[in-house]
């Protein structure tokens, strides 16, 4: 993964106006639990104009399961919100972040919160199990760990 990381950092150098590079770099950041480098880098990306104009939802979805990795709930939950009001976002994108503001909410302690948004879930098209997701949390709240 260090390799990876490697090279996705020479790109990013390489091509400062691909942002995807960038993108890439911050999720595997997360994934190697460097997440203060993770963070600066998405926070990085959310100044790009360039890349707020094209993918603002997925930015802020990848952002937010960073933030969530590294249990942030509350920044987490807002970048959740901010990928689901996106106009570009597509409906399964929104779907999943609902989903996950749900769980934000419950590892938050406001479970009438999380479940509005579950209810909210099973209101739309399933997508990736959604559905029966959300009726497990519905159940038995998310509990982190």
């Amino acid at each position: 993964r260090l390799d990876s990381l490697n090279v996705l950092h020479e790109l990013t150098k390489k091509f400062p106006e691909n942002f995807l590079f960038a993108l890439e770099q911050a999720m595997a950041l997360s994934n190697l639990k460097r997440f203060e480098e993770s963070y600066k880098t998405f926070d990085s990306i959310l100044l790009n104009n360039n890349a707020m104009t094209r993918m603002p939802d997925i930015i802020h979805y990848q952002y937010a399961e960073a933030l969530f990795a590294g249990k942030q709930w509350n920044s987490a939950l807002n970048h959740y919100v901010e990928a689901t009001k996106s106009p570009k976002a597509p409906e399964p994108l929104k779907t999943m972040a609902m989903l996950a503001e749900g769980r934000c909410y419950d590892a938050m302690g406001q479970r009438e919160n999380a479940l509005k948004r579950y209810a909210d879930v099973l209101k739309r098209d399933e997508i990736f199990d959604s559905h029966d997701i959300a009726k497990g949390f519905q159940k038995k709240p998310f509990i982190p760990r």
